[in-house]
């Protein structure tokens, strides 16, 4: 496989996952800031679960994408070309 195509993969999920992270980051500010004008979310502790959990996912997502895939560890041998 292409290393450059390796690395468009690693781009892509990191940023998903970054984005995730920020996404939810984002909705707990407002939730922790505004929770009372957030009329269709009753249960603002059940919203705000769903939220971390949503961080704690992407971030694991994140250190598992980082230390196995790296992309200048030998381990993409693999994906080199053998002449």
């Amino acid at each position: 496989m292409d290393m450059n195509f390796t690395k468009n993969i690693f781009d892509a999920l990191k940023s998903k996952y970054l984005s995730d992270i920020d996404l939810a980051k984002v909705n707990l500010s407002i939730l922790y800031s505004q929770a009372v004008g957030i009329g269709e979310h009753s249960d603002i502790v059940l919203e705000a679960d769903k939220w971390i959990t949503i961080v704690a996912n992407a971030e694991e997502k994140l250190a598992v994408l980082e230390k196995s895939m790296p992309l200048t560890d030998t381990r993409h041998s693999e994906f080199e070309e053998v002449d």
